[in-house]
């Protein structure tokens, strides 16, 4: 019989995110921590994306929509602190607390927007 039990609490690190244009059919590129391009289609579509970007380190991503005969529109898509990264202090997880939700990028998330 063991003689402590450990919780465990599974967040996730990949969040999708749906980007759409008006007028349809503008190009996307979203490129990430120091300008390296991520994700590149056609609108509409859905991407995942990660909410970590390194050890204590929320992601943050730059989305740009360009259509020939439009001007380009960029918008800025940043992870924020989970509210489930507390739950680590409240059940007495240090490992999860300082190891593996940092590391993993699971204690930031990103809000569910529709771009």
């Amino acid at each position: 019989m063991p003689s402590a039990v450990a919780l465990l609490f599974v967040s996730k690190s990949r969040y999708p995110i749906a980007i759409g244009s008006a007028p349809v059919g503008a190009n996307i590129t979203i490129t990430g921590g120091h300008s390296k391009e991520v994700f590149s289609s056609v609108a509409l579509v859905s991407v995942t994306l990660k909410s970590g970007a390194g050890y204590f380190a929320k992601a943050s991503y730059q989305i740009k929509l360009s259509k020939p005969g439009l001007d380009d529109k960029t918008m800025k898509l940043e992870a924020d602190l989970s509210g489930w990264y507390f739950g680590n202090l409240l059940f007495g997880s240090l490992i999860g607390l300082l190891i593996v939700d940092p590391t993993t990028g699971a204690m930031h998330r990103i809000s569910d927007e529709e771009m």
